[in-house]
């Protein structure tokens, strides 16, 4: 096993939280720089974090495209965005940005049924899954927290200070991205 592999499986190892359940780590399809990632924050179930969601998009557009920035908007409200065909439109585009990803990456404190609907898809197309989780709210669903295999489906406790540390220990760990990041990306470049 290769360092980088067995650091990935002893760091996620101690994150595994259901015994017996495998740790290895898994691949990303996509090259450092040119991955697709798709961001879950809560925006109907309230926009009382998207000051954290804003710092962890910054961090995200180190290691690719970020297809879901909006999400980080201080613009948007809690009413949601507002599009001619409605959440009909919202709905699929969003399930499309979720088929592209390489990755998702959900912070999940502020309970939301939108994030849990994104992660229950993202299994199901089997994409890799980070979930953030800030644990002084003390209000983790068991439904996120108990889907945790430390390989495909990762949950992570953490404080604002440490989002950097953590996405870069993940994308490294689990994705192959070398230690330095690329440039910050913006959807339109």
């Amino acid at each position: 096993m290769s360092r980088c592999r067995h650091h990935a499986a002893r760091f996620w190892r101690v994150s595994a939280r259901a015994p017996g359940r495998s740790t290895a780590p898994p691949v990303c399809s996509a090259r450092p720089g040119e991955m697709h990632i798709y961001f879950c924050g809560s925006i109907r179930g309230g926009r009382d974090d998207v000051h954290v969601y804003r710092r962890i998009v910054h961090e995200l557009r180190t290691y690719g495209t970020v297809l879901t920035e909006h999400v980080s908007d201080e613009r948007l409200t809690d009413t949601g965005e507002k599009t001619e065909a409605g959440d009909k439109e919202i709905h699929d585009r969003d399930v499309d940005w979720l088929r592209q990803s390489h990755v998702v990456v959900a912070e999940v404190t502020q309970p939301s049924l939108g994030v849990g609907y994104e992660l229950g898809r993202a299994v199901d197309m089997n994409k890799q899954v980070l979930c953030l989780f800030r644990p002084e709210s003390g209000r983790l669903s068991a439904m996120i927290r108990g889907a945790e295999d430390g390989r495909r489906f990762v949950v992570q406790d953490y404080s604002e200070e440490q989002v950097q540390t953590v996405l870069k220990r993940f994308f490294k760990d689990f994705c192959g991205s070398s230690s330095s990041p690329t440039t910050p990306k913006k959807m339109s470049e």
